[in-house]
Parts: C-alpha cells; structure tokens; sequence
C-alpha cells in the first residue's frame, strides 16, 4: 500500500504504507482496506502534511564522515559530478531524493571552542538566518568521531555579544576562533532499499579577515 504525499504535472511522489504486499485478487479476497485505513490514521499527521513525512533516524545526532580535500578544489565541479553519477544510476541502490536533490548554501559561522565544563566540551557557532537573528549550533565531542551530539536552534542575541551570551547566558567557558564563510553545496540522495535519505556534501571554509587561509571538505 502507497500513500501519495506529492503532485506535480510530470510525475508524482509515494510512500509506502505496509510492511507487505498486498498482493493480487479480487479486491474481496485481499481484506486489505481495514489494515491500510488503519495504518493512514495511525500516521495522519506525517502523510496529511506537506513534507511532515520525514522521520530523523537519531534525533540530536550528526553522523558523518569528513575527507579533508585540497583548499583549492572546485567543490562545484565536483558536487555537479557526484549529482549526474546519481541521476545516471551509478550509484546502487540508490536514486536522487525526489525534487530535492541539490542544495545551496552561503553563510558566515562566528565559531566558539567549548572547552567546559568537561561535559560540554565541543563548539558552538552563530549563523546569520535569511529571515534576520542568528541560530545556535552546538556540537559536543572531545576529539574527531562519527556520531557527534547536535543541536540547533534560533537565538536573540546581538552580534557583539555572542561569547558574553555563552558565558552568562550557558555558562560555557569558551574561546573566540576566527570567523569564517561557509559554501556548501549538498546532494541528496535516497536509499531505494531502507528509504534513508543521505547527503553527499561539499564545502570550502575561508576566513573573512583572511580568505587565503581555507580549508574543503
């Protein structure tokens, strides 16, 4: 059973709704409409929704692998790369996530070292939203992993005042490193398997009093 969340003139998006098929017959023999009602209304609020279909596997948490690249490699060319392989079906088992499957993005990140107490050890970054105000980006880790504890959230805070708000407001003990701006460029790709979807991601950081000094990934 299949859910249609998605309509567009040349082609539409579904999610499956059983665990099995239903199988072919007579729609009397199958007695498959109560279970599939059922299972709709169990799961209403995610398939009556626009895009509320989504469910984070491991909520609050990043799970990535990082390769650091040369700082002058053109991460556009490469990203335009990575989305054709997919588009072509060169990657198994999977297909680029439906109408969403590359992304822009610009941004400056005003970066603070967390280093206490020991169990916020990690950063914590402000970035500027499009609508106006910052948000918050917390990660906590002691050294360089996989998985890595995330939160993100809107904050009222000036400009000026970043590290006095993580002192008093959070009471972090921190250290200012220099501001940099952030180009990424995201493909989106989803598993035809599990339904995961995944991002392939690029990005090249420069500092803004220095942008000769740049790191890509």
């Amino acid at each position: 059973m299949y859910a249609q969340l998605r309509f567009h003139p040349e082609d539409a998006c579904f999610v499956r709704t059983s665990h099995r098929p239903v199988g072919k017959g007579p729609v009397e023999e199958l007695q498959w409409l109560d279970p599939a009602l059922a299972t709709y209304a169990k799961y209403a609020l995610a398939l009556n929704n626009h895009q509320r279909h989504f469910r984070t596997k491991f909520p609050g948490m990043e799970l990535e692998y990082k390769y650091n690249l040369p700082s002058t490699t053109d991460i556009w060319a490469i990203s335009k790369e990575i989305l054709k392989a997919i588009r072509r079906g060169e990657l198994t088992g999977c297909r680029p996530e439906y109408r969403d499957d590359f992304q822009i993005n610009s941004f400056d990140n005003h970066l603070f070292e967390v280093s206490g107490p020991n169990s916020e050890r990690g950063y914590a970054s402000f970035i500027p939203t499009v609508e106006g105000g910052h948000v918050l980006k917390r990660k906590w880790f002691t050294e360089d992993a996989f998985a890595r504890r995330e939160q993100i959230q809107k904050v009222e805070v000036r400009p000026d005042a970043f590290e006095e708000y993580l002192r008093s407001e959070r009471g972090l003990q921190v250290r200012a490193m220099p501001p940099f701006k952030r180009i990424r460029y995201d493909v989106q790709l989803e598993s035809m398997t599990t339904g995961h979807v995944y991002g392939i991601m690029s990005d090249h950081c420069s500092l803004l009093a220095a942008p000769e000094i740049a790191l890509s990934q």
